[in-house]
């Protein structure tokens, strides 16, 4: 049984990583486009668009995945 409760607890762990490895790229390509001085285009905002739908997505996701299995002791 022990075996079965750590399995859930790493593949916890790893969608937990993933999503949260998915959520920083997406807010350093938001950053980036943010950043740029030159006068925004139609195709920018349509990916600045993109972007952020895609980080509320993945926030959602985090939100779901709740807290740690692991159990904590005291």
């Amino acid at each position: 049984m022990s075996g079965g409760h750590e399995r859930g607890v790493t593949v916890w762990e790893i969608h937990r990583a993933l999503a949260q490895q998915q959520y920083q790229a997406v807010c350093d390509e938001l950053a980036r486009l943010r950043e740029m001085v030159e006068p925004t285009s139609h195709k920018r905002r349509e990916r600045e668009r993109d972007l952020e739908a895609e980080r509320l997505r993945l926030l959602a996701r985090l939100g779901r995945l709740g807290p740690t299995p692991r159990a904590k002791m005291g």
